[in-house]
């Protein structure tokens, strides 16, 4: 039955998969934005928003009461992002950087800019303008670990707030918060990867942790129920990831650079085949939390065939603690292993 409920759950993940992978145009900008948190700076001006945030799991939740969306741009040495959250209690608690931001409403930003579900950056940003930034080298459910002592060096980082902060005798509007990142602090993380270049794509999200709150004094405080216990908070992305677990970079959407030329983007075989090769992660995953073991050959596995391309090479090897599936054609092909990595077989 475990089985069957993560194929029934595969199905809904593939009904709303464009939702989820939706994709961004980064446009170069040939100045340098003052990073001040308002959106007014010439540069912001033919920078087009992005959707509306939804929640988490996809549209299936309904339309969120508050707007929530981005901007973003690139020019030689970084790129700029610019979030509007509309807000009508703008509070924050956490004064202090590298703390746990998002017990306080924020909003994170996620990159992996090589696409290989390993060592992604996230960065988080509440009202008070306290940051933590933190380098994942595996995502949690692989183990992480979280490098907390990692920094986005030379970030540059502000928030507006239209309305006032920490006070509930009056109803607020929202607040922005703007960032600048350097390329020589992401690309410091890989060896082998260059700067973005027009046609490039990165692997991003943006997500709004918002907490519901009760009255504390002239301010506020995370609500809690009628035991004293946290209520959840909701989380709101950009790009839908199907279930509450923002560390799926699979499942992130697509930021595409751009110069002054449109790009036609289109998601081509290599993506492809990477998206199959998550199905099957999946599947066996699935299939070794319900029995104990990898399958000895993937058709034991119920829903593989079903969904299998038939235009793709599957090879499969595994030892009792570890896989490597590859999936080829004539002209690519890629590899996973059990720890969620994507790589090409030459690497």
């Amino acid at each position: 039955m475990r089985i069957l409920f993560l194929l029934l759950s595969f199905a809904i993940f593939k009904s709303t998969a464009q939702e989820r992978n939706k994709i961004y145009h980064v446009k170069k900008i040939t100045t340098q934005i003052k990073v001040d948190g308002k959106p007014e700076d010439p540069g912001w001006m033919d920078i087009a928003w992005s959707d509306n945030f939804v929640d988490i799991e996809g549209v299936r939740k309904g339309e969120l009461e508050l707007v929530t969306k981005y901007k973003m741009c690139w020019n030689d040495q970084g790129i700029y992002w610019l979030v509007w959250m509309e807000e009508p209690h703008v509070w924050a608690t956490i004064e202090e950087n590298e703390k746990v931001i998002f017990h306080d409403n924020d909003i994170e930003f996620f990159v992996d800019p090589n696409g290989d579900n390993h060592l992604y950056m996230e960065y988080e940003l509440n009202a008070l303008e306290s940051h933590w930034d933190l380098l994942l080298v595996k995502p949690y459910q692989n183990g992480g670990p979280a490098l907390t002592s990692w920094d986005f060096a030379g970030t540059k980082k502000a928030v507006y707030i239209k309305g006032s902060l920490n006070d509930n005798s009056d109803l607020d509007t929202g607040w922005y918060a703007e960032v600048f990142m350097p390329f020589s602090s992401i690309m410091a993380t890989y060896t082998r990867l260059p700067k973005p270049k027009p046609g490039d794509f990165w692997r991003v999200n943006f997500s709004r942790v918002q907490w519901e709150h009760q009255i504390k004094g002239t301010g506020y405080e995370r609500k809690k129920d009628k035991n004293g216990r946290l209520l959840p908070e909701y989380n709101w992305v950009w790009s839908a990831i199907g279930q509450v677990d923002m560390h799926q970079p699979d499942r992130w959407g697509y930021a595409v650079f751009e110069d002054k030329n449109p790009i036609d983007f289109k998601i081509g075989t290599p993506e492809q085949i990477k998206k199959e090769l998550m199905r099957c992660y999946r599947l066996l995953i699935g299939y070794k939390n319900t029995v104990g073991h990898w399958p000895n050959q993937l058709e034991q596995m119920e829903g593989y065939s079903e969904s299998r391309n038939k235009l793709y090479v599957y090879e499969f090897e595994k030892t009792k603690t570890s896989f490597v599936l590859t999936v080829s054609t004539e002209k690519s092909s890629w590899a996973i292993n059990q720890n969620r990595k994507l790589y090409t077989p030459y690497e």
